[in-house]
């Protein structure tokens, strides 16, 4: 795999663009396609995205828990699982 070329800032940047609908073949070459650090936070926030929703729409800043869109937490899914595994 070729070495991707990448530049370095002095200080950290924010993309002017927060796309986090990359889909995963994008996602794979992310580290070959990526020229700035901008272009690759879009990647990282897809697969955040994609960790959190799969393929099913949604956006990885959306809110966790009962104010928000209904998510659970990873917190809130372990304790979900003891309760499970502890009733008969």
């Amino acid at each position: 795999m070729p070495t991707p070329t990448l530049l370095r800032y002095r200080q950290t940047r924010k993309a002017d663009n927060l796309d986090d609908q990359k889909s995963a073949t994008e996602i794979v070459s992310s580290e070959t396609v990526s020229v700035t650090q901008e272009d690759l936070q879009e990647y990282i926030l897809s697969q955040i995205k994609r960790i959190i929703f799969r393929d099913d729409p949604g956006h990885w800043y959306l809110d966790f828990g009962e104010g928000g869109t209904g998510i659970r937490g990873l917190k809130q899914l372990h304790e979900d699982l003891l309760t499970f595994r502890a009733s008969p």
